[in-house]
C-alpha cells in the first residue's frame, strides 16, 4: 500500500470532518504529496526521517509557515496512525515530526521561578 492509498482511504473514512475542512486536507493532499516522493512511496518503507525531511522541504524551499506544516502533520499523523491500528505497520513515522516547527524552546518556555532555582 503506498502513502496516497492510506490517505485516500483515511479520508474516505472520515466522515466527522466538516465539509470545508475535508475539501482543504484534499487539496493539500492532492497539491503537495500525491505526485511526491513520499506519496509514491510504500507505507513500510517511510520512517521519521522521511517525514522531516518533507517538513523540511516545505519549511525551507516552499517557504511555507509553521502552521501550514502542521496542516500536513494533521492529515499524515492519523493516516499512519490508522496504519497502525491496522497491523500494516509497528510506529507511526509522523510521532514527534512538528518538534522543529513548534513555537518557543526550552529557553523561551515560561517557568515558575522555583524550578529555575530562583526562590528566595
Amino acid at each position: 500500500m503506498t502513502v496516497n492509498k492510506l490517505i485516500e482511504q483515511y479520508l474516505d473514512l472520515k466522515t466527522n470532518l466538516a465539509v470545508s475542512t475535508k475539501e482543504n486536507y484534499t487539496h493539500i493532499y492532492e497539491k503537495n504529496i500525491k505526485d511526491t516522493k513520499l506519496g509514491k512511496s510504500k507505507v513500510k518503507d517511510i520512517k521519521k526521517m522521511d517525514i522531516q525531511a518533507f517538513y523540511a522541504y516545505l519549511f525551507t524551499k516552499r517557504n511555507f509557515c509553521r502552521g501550514t506544516i502542521q496542516l500536513y502533520q494533521n492529515i499524515l499523523f492519523p493516516a499512519f496512525q490508522m496504519a497502525v491500528d491496522n497491523d500494516i505497520i509497528r510506529k507511526n513515522p509522523c510521532n514527534g515530526c512538528m518538534k522543529e516547527y513548534t513555537r518557543g524552546s526550552m529557553s523561551s518556555t515560561k517557568y515558575p521561578l522555583w524550578i529555575l532555582g530562583l526562590k528566595n
